[in-house]
């Protein structure tokens, strides 16, 4: 067996981008596993990421497909999975469960998309840098999207 890649997703911009730079670089005994952690009845957060549509109620099965459609379009192979976090989560509980998450996994490099991650100043509402800072595995860093 290969390497164990592991992307944590949002939909965001940087994100499709780490997704894709992992789905460049893995071969065909590599695995390529995506996580998505979700606030639940976070409608703001699912319209800003095109989860949800303008005025649509939140339902948290329709944002899990939406993200999972999402990730089937950038890498069709990639293993999809989510956990749910309160609504108001702090960035710093989603890491650690993108932490533990990718711990789980034995990953063996993760890919965070993040215009912070590596840098001393860090945004706090960025759940990058805390997951870059800590784990037992390498870390690959997009800080452009794919179409800037």
């Amino acid at each position: 067996m290969g390497e164990t890649y592991f992307v944590p997703f949002d939909a965001s911009p940087l994100s499709r981008a780490a997704l894709g730079r992992a789905v460049d670089l893995v071969d065909a005994d590599d695995e390529l596993l995506t996580f998505t952690v979700v606030p639940h009845g976070n409608a703001t957060w699912a319209r800003e990421r095109g989860l949800l549509d303008p005025g649509d109620p939140f339902d948290v099965d329709a944002v899990v497909d939406a993200t999972r459609a999402a990730v089937s379009s950038i890498a069709p192979e990639a293993t999809f999975d989510h956990a749910l976090v309160g609504k108001r989560s702090v960035s710093g509980r989603i890491a650690g469960v993108i932490r533990r998450q990718a711990a789980e996994a034995d990953a063996d490099v993760v890919f965070l998309g993040s215009e912070n991650a590596g840098h001393i100043v860090t945004s706090v509402a960025d759940v990058a840098p805390s997951v870059a800072a800590t784990g037992s595995y390498d870390v690959y860093i997009a800080r452009r999207p794919d179409d800037g």
